[in-house]
């Protein structure tokens, strides 16, 4: 009977070796315990016979011991890898050390059990087997038990993975306990076809999981491409309009003598200008969204300030329309909030030129209210069209990035819109009627502070004489250093030119009277940072002092706080705003 069931354990563990190198199964780990196990049902099997027929018997249960040991040792080793996977699934070199670690004391206890059972005695009389190699046996199954069993609480297992090393450790453990009892090896052995089982049910049925988890990202990778897709082209689109507006209107000046009309002109170029830098700054986002890296900003600002731009740029867009820009702001909105101002700029006017793209005629209502306490202000903005409106089920997956409606009637801005205001705590409603309009609702919290007095709001620009006064401007690009020069030219200031950070290095190394240097950072060979870096060094040993400010077109929303950390004194971005560089001049050359 019992070598009955020991042919029926073999044929069965045959047919799982068979049907895992047909799979191609890449786990060696897994392929070396169904192995290991059917050398032990094999060994057994022969032992049985050889006890039988009195042939010398001792090296075969050895064998058989030795080749069980091994396949428990295998078991425990691979939920422990599988452990060391879970928890440290971010740091590759540290599981990879712990890997490696944890194989080489395995092998260790290999090689000792081995030894052990080898020159322990065993005792044979016709099927019951006892003696210390049984013994020692027993105590190490029951060691890789207990290792599979405080596994559990160090790492990180599936509920599926837990469930088997549970199962596995109650059949090994009461299998070890009846072996004892009866003194029986067949008690022990029963066990392996069971275990060889349950490992490749569950080996399969993660393998399934891995399958519909790569489809499920393929499928995302398809849509996700598709949309990013649309989104391209739209965005060239974007890109291209404010482009051509810039390129058109330098060819018209370039023929023309008309002094006014190039005045005119500029104006427009310069709005076009804004109107790239926004889509560049509005690209930039979203990638940063996208990578979950995008940092809210709070600071104090002056919201007549903003409400005042965000009409300003409206009016502009909708200049040659027939559109008519209605709006009504609370008075009683605190005049100073603190919060993030050019998030939450740049989700209104992507709203509002969402309306504006969708609006031949009628009107656009921007409205502003607030509820106030002490602390808070809710700000409750809504934007109100009469444009061709949105379909009722279009409308319910407006802001769903896997959604494939047409990007015209969903655009993409939209979404990212939306992830800024979940950002920064608020929330943003939409209702909308096909052919009739559409109403976006923001709700948005600010702090309001009574500590915070006064902000500075942009003034008319008053330049002024720095006669006297020398800037040292380092940047490779000539014609960067062609404009700031331009800009520089009202102040009377003496410039110097330096087209590197070496290039500047050498020059304060004959001469370092400078009141002030305005650096670009992104230069070959050496960055502006690094050349800071080597400045700060030479002016604590030679004692003197030059304002060093950054002239970069890194201008990602928070460079500026990364720039001043860096030990940079003020931040000016590319391109440059004339208020903020008079600001600039201000602050370190009028004295």
């Amino acid at each position: 009977m019992i070598f009955t069931f020991q042919l029926l354990g073999i044929i069965i563990l045959t047919g799982l070796i068979i049907i895992t190198y047909i799979k191609e199964t890449k786990d060696i780990l897994f392929k070396n315990i169904l192995t290991t196990l059917y050398i032990s049902q094999l060994l057994y099997t022969t032992s049985y016979i050889a006890i039988n027929q009195n042939i010398n018997k001792e090296i075969f249960i050895k064998a058989y011991l030795i080749s069980l040991t091994i396949s428990y040792s295998f078991l425990a080793i691979y939920y422990i890898i599988k452990g060391l996977k879970n928890k440290y699934s971010s740091k590759e070199t540290i599981c990879d050390n712990k890997t490696k670690l944890a194989k080489k004391l395995f092998i260790f206890l290999n090689l000792i059990t081995t030894i052990l059972i080898i020159i322990a005695k065993l005792d044979i009389n016709y099927n019951q087997i006892s003696g210390k190699a049984i013994l020692v046996t027993e105590l190490f199954i029951l060691m890789y038990s207990i290792i599979n069993i405080i596994s559990l609480k160090s790492y990180n297992y599936t509920k599926h993975d837990k469930l088997n090393i549970i199962i596995i450790t109650i059949i090994s453990i009461m299998c070890n306990i009846i072996s004892y009892s009866f003194i029986r090896i067949p008690a022990v052995n029963s066990s392996i076809t069971l275990i060889a089982l349950i490992l490749f049910y569950s080996m399969n049925s993660n393998n399934d999981k891995e399958i519909e988890i790569l489809q499920l990202e393929r499928e995302h990778s398809i849509k996700n491409n598709f949309d990013k897709s649309k989104f391209l082209k739209e965005l060239s689109h974007e890109i291209r309009t404010p482009l051509n507006t810039i390129d058109g209107f330098c060819q018209v000046i370039e023929d023309s003598d008309n002094i006014e009309s190039i005045k005119e002109d500029t104006k427009d170029i310069r709005k076009a200008s804004k109107d790239l830098i926004e889509i560049i700054n509005g690209i930039i986002d979203m990638a940063i969204i996208e990578s979950g890296n995008l940092e809210i900003i709070n600071e104090a600002y002056n919201t007549k300030d903003l409400i005042n731009n965000i009409i300003d740029i409206t009016n502009s867009k909708l200049k040659e329309s027939k559109v008519k820009f209605n709006t009504k702001i609370d008075n009683d909105i605190p005049s100073i909030l603190i919060g993030d101002t050019e998030r939450i700029e740049q989700v209104l006017l992507s709203i509002i030129s969402n309306s504006i793209k969708y609006t031949e005629q009628g009107h656009i209502d921007f409205n502003i209210d607030s509820i106030n306490s002490e602390t808070l202000c809710r700000l409750k903005i809504t934007i109100s069209d009469t444009g061709i409106g949105i379909k009722e089920e279009e409308l319910k997956n407006i802001f769903d990035n896997n959604n494939d409606n047409n990007l015209e009637k969903n655009n993409l801005s939209l979404r990212y819109a939306k992830k800024l205001i979940d950002l920064m705590d608020g929330k943003i409603d939409v209702q909308s009627k096909e052919n009739e309009g559409t109403t976006f609702t923001i709700t948005i919290d600010q702090k309001n502070t009574s500590e915070i007095e006064t902000v500075k709001e942009k003034k008319s620009l008053k330049t002024f004489s720095a006669e006297g006064k020398r800037i040292l401007l380092v940047d490779d690009n000539k014609l960067n250093v062609k404009v700031a020069t331009k800009l520089l030219e009202s102040y009377k200031v003496d410039i110097t030119e330096a087209n590197s950070g070496k290039e500047c290095l050498d020059i304060l190394e004959k001469d370092n009277n400078y009141d002030l240097i305005l650096m670009d950072d992104l230069m070959p060979n050496m960055s502006g940072t690094e050349t800071l870096e080597i400045l700060k060094k030479i002016e604590r040993i030679e004692g003197y002092k030059i304002p060093v400010v950054v002239l970069t077109a890194n201008a990602v929303h928070g460079m500026k706080e990364k720039y001043i950390n860096k030990g940079f004194d003020d931040y000016l971005a590319k391109p440059i705003d004339k208020y903020e560089l008079n600001r600039v001049l201000n602050k370190y050359l009028k004295k």
